[in-house]
């Protein structure tokens, strides 16, 4: 976690004094504690809580557009949410669906339950190919259009898989194939929905209540589809789930409207040069208490009140999509998540998430193996197991939805209102423990063959730490990197299913080759690590330097594969080159002395650092290449890609043989008129003088 980033101080006579505040990407500043005041805060929208602490908005909505999302009424947004809730669990209800009916199933076809189990394998990899075209498709189209399309291809692939069910097993895997690339956006669109929505302080329990719903609909589908099987046949479980997400059409239709909004919002870092300190901070206001001033958006121009966009009617709202966004590059949109993936704050939640979701694919292709003999189940009895794992998910969520958020406010206003995403990390441990002791319950009582009570209360033990795991990856990726919270939800549910994927392929065959006890404990070995992992990082501070900055979005997929990480970066391009270099840094001063400091420490064995010098434009950084020659030129991503090729080619003119490096700021702040640019001289530098 961070050090402590005072946004102001007061002095003995009772001033505010502003100080400088440390914004990388999800450091927030969160509250205005009693009452210190920041300069920079003067001209936000605050929310007051109920310990009478300030709490900025985060991020800051439209001040005058009455279509920001953010600006909706409660019920509106409850409305959108619990419309993305339940997609997302009737699309995680057809994942198990086939659990209490694998063994009839595997009469039917005459296969082996392995086998079998590969066709859960299809839906699972399909699903993480699928959210790679989806995504980019609700990124240019908006979220409506792909919530109504995917829908209603999930009800044509249920009532295919129901007509496959009875016939032979290849049209039956490849029904399963294409359920998983039609449902694929109900593990990426419903985070990305809630960031649309949702401000930063109370979307934990809203991501918690999604990650139930995903969870929930694993657990509860097979209940269900037990009772159905039991009576009615496997076909019947398909059509009857294709009549819930026929409704689910329907509610969408009329009450989800576009969450997707592209107007300009208030900065929260890039006070006007006018703005002055009030004496309260602004309190968010409806939408017609701000319509007839005048308000500073987030370019910094002065909007009019003449220009306020007018309010969407109710039947408008209804079309399936709206005007394609003229600014997305639907090829870059494409290869963003495989960018993002390379972020170490990404591949830490992909794990988690991983690991914690893939309990529920473990348990769905393996009760009918275990529970038939030698406890005797039938289908209906195998259905009745997730309800404990259910129970579970239940109590996993409040303990990772709202307390995680009370712990997570508690340690923000220790810290002088700045929020770390870091500050959620504490709930990780709880959930490590519980799954891995969830799991020795489960594996000992099995084992030794006692009651079946002690092995299906171990499964909802699992799943209590499961659940925990699923809410906290996804809402630590999205408090780092919320302005990418669609590509990052890709990347986690990609890699997720191709992890899940690797059980359905393995998992039956390994518990009859090395029995139960040896499968689940080192299941329960491998999570109890990349749980230490994620742990680790809570009590250290590398964590914020190694997340990426704001602009990926506008950086060619090349540069930005190179946001590693300020000082890991910086570290690894300069023992690679050993040369001379230029490191330009587009940031304020206060936070240019942070950084030069971490590049002190880092390079300090090799380099000597002679001078800095503040630049006011990009033109200024060729009397210094002239002056100083260096053969390498770090960029920092803080500039455009247009920006960057203009530096390297000013430099090129000079030094021919200069090679570029682009290197991370780690900051999410606008783009302001100060720049710093280091210089790097080796202590013998090689080609100083060519």
């Amino acid at each position: 976690m961070s050090s402590k980033k005072n946004t102001s101080t007061s002095t003995a006579d009772g001033d505010v004094t502003p100080m400088a505040f440390d914004h990388t990407p999800g450091t927030e500043l969160l509250y205005e504690i009693g009452n210190a005041r920041s300069a920079r805060a003067a001209h936000l929208q605050f929310k007051e809580d109920r310990d009478g602490n300030h709490v900025l908005l985060v991020p800051q909505p439209s001040l005058t557009d009455p279509n920001d999302p953010l600006r909706w009424s409660k019920a509106k947004k409850w409305a959108t949410l619990l419309n993305g809730v339940f997609y997302a669990f009737m699309g995680s209800v057809t994942g198990p669906i086939m659990a209490a009916g694998m063994v009839s199933l595997s009469v039917t076809f005459g296969t082996t339950l392995q086998k079998l189990t590969y066709a859960n394998g299809a839906t699972l990899i399909c699903q993480g190919v699928g959210n790679i075209f989806w995504m980019p498709l609700a990124i240019k189209f908006g979220r409506r259009p792909v919530y109504m399309f995917s829908n209603v291809l999930m009800v044509i692939a249920c009532v295919w898989l129901g007509l496959a069910s009875t016939a032979t097993y290849t049209p039956f895997i490849i029904g399963r194939a294409f359920l998983g690339l039609v449902e694929a956006p109900i593990e990426s669109i419903v985070p990305t929905t809630i960031t649309d929505i949702f401000f930063l302080h109370d979307r934990g329990e809203k991501v918690s209540l999604y990650g139930l719903s995903v969870l929930g609909g694993n657990e509860l589908g097979p209940v269900f589809s037990a009772l159905i099987i039991q009576r009615l046949g496997m076909a019947w479980a398909f059509f009857i789930v294709a009549m819930f997400i026929g409704l689910s059409c329907i509610t969408m239709f009329f009450f989800m409207s576009e969450t997707k909004f592209t107007g300009p919002r208030p900065s929260p870092y890039v006070p006007a040069e006018d703005d002055e300190v009030d004496e309260k901070p602004r309190t968010a206001q409806p939408v017609e208490d701000v319509a007839s001033s005048q308000h500073r958006e987030q370019d910094g121009s002065v909007e009019d009140a003449s220009m306020t966009p007018t309010k969407t009617s109710y039947v408008r709202s209804l079309a399936l999509w709206t005007k394609p966004d003229k600014s997305v590059s639907f090829r870059r949109v494409l290869l963003r998540p495989f960018v993002v993936a390379t972020y170490p704050t990404v591949l830490w939640a992909c794990l988690v998430y991983g690991v914690s979701l893939g309990w529920n694919v473990i348990f769905g292709a393996t009760v009918a193996q275990l529970f038939v003999e030698p406890y005797g189940f039938d289908s209906q009895d195998l259905g009745l197991i997730f309800l404990s794992p259910f129970v579970g998910s239940l109590i996993g969520s409040w303990l990772c939805g709202s307390l995680a958020d009370s712990l997570a406010n508690f340690f923000t206003r220790k810290n002088d209102g700045i929020r770390e995403p870091e500050m959620r990390l504490p709930t990780c441990a709880p959930a490590a423990f519980l799954t891995f002791f969830g799991t020795l319950i489960t594996a000992l009582t099995y084992h030794h063959h006692t009651h079946w009570i002690g092995p299906i209360v171990g499964l909802g033990v699992i799943s209590t730490g499961a659940q925990m795991g699923v809410s906290l990856s996804m809402s630590y990726a999205l408090d780092c990197h919320k302005e990418l919270s669609v590509e990052l939800m890709v990347a986690v549910a990609s890699l997720k299913s191709a992890m899940a994927w690797i059980w359905t392929w393995v998992i039956n065959d390994w518990i009859t080759k090395d029995g139960m006890l040896t499968v689940f404990m080192t299941i329960a070995g491998i999570n109890l690590a990349v749980h230490i992992t994620m742990l680790s990082s809570a009590s250290e501070q590398p964590m914020p330097y190694l997340v990426s900055p704001q602009p990926v979005h506008k950086q060619q997929p090349c540069r930005a594969a190179l946001n590693l990480g300020f000082s890991d970066c910086v570290v690894k391009v300069a023992s690679d080159a050993r040369q001379t270099g230029l490191v330009t840094v587009n940031t304020a001063p206060e936070r240019a002395k942070v950084l030069i400091g971490r590049m002190i420490d880092a390079l300090k064995d090799n380099y000597d650092i002679t001078h800095v010098d503040n630049c006011q434009s990009i033109d200024e950084v060729v009397p210094k290449v002239t002056e100083h020659r260096p053969n390498v030129l770090f960029s920092a991503s803080m500039w455009s890609a247009d920006e960057a090729d203009t530096i390297h080619a000013m430099a090129k003119s000079i030094v021919p043989d200069i090679k570029l490096h682009a290197i991370p700021t780690g900051l999410q702040v606008e783009r302001g008129p100060d720049a710093v640019v280091v210089y790097l001289v080796e202590k013998v530098p090689p080609l100083l003088d060519s």
